[in-house]
This record gives structure tokens, C-alpha cells and sequence, in this order.
């Protein structure tokens, strides 16, 4: 399977990191999975999310969230992602159901054949180069 990896440094004006913070970590690590669809043609929505919290997350703590590709069905692909501590410890697994849709009809369409071909390999996924 395809993946990436994003790490970062918990945040917060407090010692613990609110719940609504892992989906938007999960949301910067799902970046690079949009600009991959955009370069294709298509735009990737979350549709669904399903997350397991496994530990409590604190202000500074570094983490490492691992995304890649699960399943791929015929308008909707599916990422499974995890967040791990510094001490490698599983603080969040979750599923994200991404619907893919055109980019200018804004209608749902079929997953392209590029996004297939990512399930078949087993290395990261680049960030593309923005302006």
C-alpha cells in the first residue's frame, strides 16, 4: 500500500490536546493525498471517518501520523490512519472514506486509474511542489 508520513508537534494553550485537534492533525496529513487527486483531475472529499482514541495526546509532544491506502472502490478510496507518540505508542487509529469528485462538473466520478496503481506499491507518497 501507498502511505506517507507527517510529523508534528502537539500544540495547545493547555497541557491536553482537545479531541478535535486529532482530526485536524489527521486533516494536514491527508494533504498530500488531496494535491495527488488535484493532479489528477479530481478532488477527494472525506465522506465518512471513523477514529479510535487510544491514548491522550500533550502540549509538545511529538507525533508521527501514518496514512495509506486501504481500499479503493469504484468513486471512493478509503485511508487508514494511525498517530503515533515519541515513545511509539498508538494514540489514534481512524478510517477516512474519501468520495472523488470532478473538478469542474463537481459531480462524483470514478477513482482514477493513477489513484488505483498507488494501492499496488509500497512507498510514500510525495508531496507535489506548490507556488
Amino acid at each position: 500500500m501507498a502511505y506517507s508520513k507527517l510529523h508534528i508537534k502537539a500544540e495547545t494553550t493547555s497541557d491536553h490536546i482537545n479531541n478535535v485537534m486529532y482530526m485536524e492533525y489527521l486533516e494536514k496529513a491527508r494533504k498530500v493525498w488531496y494535491q495527488f487527486c488535484l493532479s489528477h483531475d479530481v478532488r477527494a472529499m472525506v465522506v465518512n471517518i471513523n477514529a479510535d482514541y487510544k491514548r491522550e495526546m500533550f502540549d509538545q509532544e511529538r507525533l508521527t501520523i501514518h496514512t495509506e491506502t486501504e481500499r479503493v472502490g469504484r468513486t471512493s478510496f478509503t485511508l487508514k490512519q494511525t498517530i503515533i507518540n515519541e515513545e511509539n505508542e498508538l494514540v489514534l487509529s481512524a478510517n477516512a472514506v474519501l468520495a472523488v469528485v470532478d473538478r469542474q462538473t463537481k459531480a462524483k466520478t470514478h477513482v482514477p486509474q493513477a489513484i488505483r496503481e498507488l494501492v499496488a506499491k509500497k512507498e510514500p507518497l510525495q508531496p507535489l511542489m506548490t507556488n
